[in-house]
């Protein structure tokens, strides 16, 4: 028998070799052909894996092996190199152009939100809106209140009102009434955070109360008409209020009086018209922690009305002493000028004023922030008496005292 064959020549065989004596001897030899057999079977477990596609990755990494192997200090030629980075600045612009066709268009970019339109006048029981306070007043029920939002309201023919109503400023709004004619009312009226202009602003039939008010003439107004006209049956109370006049009187009242004053500026040329006395009762009229500026602070009547005067706490700044007398207590008078005898509290200051009142009101400005005290010496000394601006005032000083206890205690009073 022939030697064995050999691992090496069983395999050549195995891959196609031609062997014949190899061949022989696996014919004679059965361990030879068992081992053939063997070698085989391990074959078939081994599959070679397939080839694997060229990808653009492999590519440049054998782009980047050759540069590895290239020597040191050897750059690529420049034009090349320059050539490849504009081609592959171009691919890169004609894809994000392509790109940009393909997307859609891009949404606006969203403004600010618009406004809401704020309505001009609002009743805050229905929540019913107008543009026009005429339309507001006819849709209104006794008791309603009106809030104006508009900075100016032209009214030619005035209002005339049969209601018991109230109009006040709307939030943050300082609103102007101009009155062609008089407001008139015959039913309970409350004004609030409102300036009025007219020759006459107000005539009055019933009670009128009105705080944070400004009662004053258009400019360039010749008119010595009083601002406010108190007639029969008219119970009149003001409270952080002004009533600004070169000319004329203030209030007028065409009967006995029923009205309280607190806290005013009457910058006006007479301060209060009185009626005449009569036969019937009235409750009086009182003032507390007014100032006055002006002729005369009281006209009219008689000598001694029949009715209560009350002044307290008040500065008066008049040109000419009044004949009218009141029951006073705690007032200030100018230096010099002479106290009434036996008025408790009395004292007089220097009072200085003026000026500032006709530089910071008369021509429609708020006295809210101003110094209208009648004197740094009388706010220093006496700094409970006469008008204090600061809780007066449109605007923020009006808002401000809607909050307040004060208002609901003036509110439940009137």
């Amino acid at each position: 028998m022939s030697r064995c064959t050999s691992d090496a020549e069983l395999r050549a065989l195995l891959d196609g070799a031609d062997d014949a004596a190899a061949e022989a001897h696996l014919g004679e030899c059965e361990v030879c052909r068992a081992q053939l057999e063997a070698l085989a079977g391990a074959g078939e477990r081994f599959v070679a894996p397939p080839e694997r596609e060229r990808t653009d990755s492999e590519a440049l990494e054998r782009v980047i092996a050759g540069l590895k192997e290239a020597p040191l200090g050897e750059a690529v030629p420049t034009p090349r190199r320059r050539w490849i980075w504009v081609l592959a600045v171009l691919a890169l612009l004609l894809a994000g152009f392509g790109l940009s066709r393909l997307l859609p268009p891009a949404a606006p970019r969203p403004g600010p939100p618009a406004e809401t339109p704020v309505p001009a006048f609002t009743n805050p029981r229905t929540g019913a809106h107008y543009d026009d306070l005429a339309a507001a007043i006819a849709s209104a029920r006794d008791g309603d209140t009106i809030e104006v939002c508009r900075a100016w309201v032209e009214l030619a023919g005035g209002l005339d009102l049969n209601r018991t109503l109230t109009l006040r400023a709307g939030d943050g709004h300082r609103p102007v009434l101009k009155l062609g004619a008089p407001l008139t009312h015959r039913a309970a009226l409350t004004l609030e955070g409102l300036t009025l202009q007219g020759d006459t602003a107000v005539r009055s039939h019933a009670r009128l109360a009105a705080c944070h008010c400004f009662f004053q003439r258009p400019d360039g107004s010749t008119a010595d008409t009083p601002l406010v006209v108190a007639g029969a049956g008219a119970r009149l109370s003001l409270l952080n209020s002004a009533l600004l006049a070169k000319r004329g009187a203030g209030i007028a009242f065409a009967a006995p009086p029923d009205a309280e004053i607190v806290n005013t500026l009457l910058a006006t040329e007479i301060g209060i018209a009185l009626a005449p006395s009569g036969q019937s009762e009235a409750a009086g009229l009182r003032l507390d922690r007014v100032s006055f500026h002006g002729t005369l602070l009281f006209a009219g009547g008689r000598p001694t009305a029949p009715y209560p005067i009350e002044v307290t706490r008040t500065a008066i700044d008049a040109d000419t002493p009044s004949r009218t007398t009141w029951q006073g207590r705690d007032n200030l008078y100018p230096l010099g000028d002479p106290i009434p005898p036996g008025e408790p509290g009395a004292a007089s200051c220097p009072m200085d004023f003026r000026k500032r009142i006709r530089r910071h009101v008369r021509g429609g400005g708020d006295p809210a922030g101003q110094d209208l005290r009648p004197s740094a010496a009388a706010a220093r000394t006496y700094p409970n008496r006469g008008f204090d601006p600061d809780r007066a005032g449109l605007g923020e000083s009006y808002q401000a005292f809607r909050q307040s206890e004060a208002y609901r205690e003036w509110r439940a009073s009137h």
